[in-house]
């Protein structure tokens, strides 16, 4: 399975953080953003962001002394994406594309929440499909597992 790569700028799309973006998130609680990047196979961060995450602890994070350094990182991957749009060829990203494992139309909500399942519990909670026919949802897990 290939990774995705998310910024600041990104919502995400699976969790009790669906909906929210990714800067929002881990200013109110950055021990899940280290949590989904060291634990979820395909979730990946910017380098700009591992940086971030490797020089700054929780604490400093949830302080709010970050914020010009935040808003500074922010910015600088947003330059970060627009040159590397700038720079791209389409011919060379369409033939990429055709590479991957599998057609990101085709990945569709259940199969991410499946994969943060099977991420989180590690099986302790047994098939998703069955976890899912007996009536639970992902809140309801997240909701077991504390978060």
């Amino acid at each position: 399975m290939s990774k995705t790569v998310f910024f600041l700028s990104d919502v995400l799309n699976f969790g009790k953080h669906s909906g929210e973006r990714l800067v929002d998130v881990l200013q109110e609680n950055p021990a899940y953003v280290r949590w989904c990047f060291s634990t979820i196979e395909w979730f990946s961060l910017s380098t700009k962001l591992e940086e971030f995450l490797r020089d700054y602890d929780d604490e400093t994070i949830l302080s709010g002394r970050l914020s010009k350094e935040l808003d500074e990182l922010f910015i600088n991957e947003q330059d970060e994406i627009l040159s590397d749009d700038d720079n791209s060829d389409d011919s060379d990203w369409e033939e990429s594309y055709d590479q991957h494992d599998f057609d990101r139309d085709d990945y569709e909500e259940n199969d991410a929440d499946e994969d943060y399942f099977n991420a989180i519990t590690d099986g302790q909670y047994g098939d998703y499909n069955r976890y899912r026919e007996n009536g639970f949802d992902m809140d309801d897990l997240a909701d077991m597992l504390g978060f």
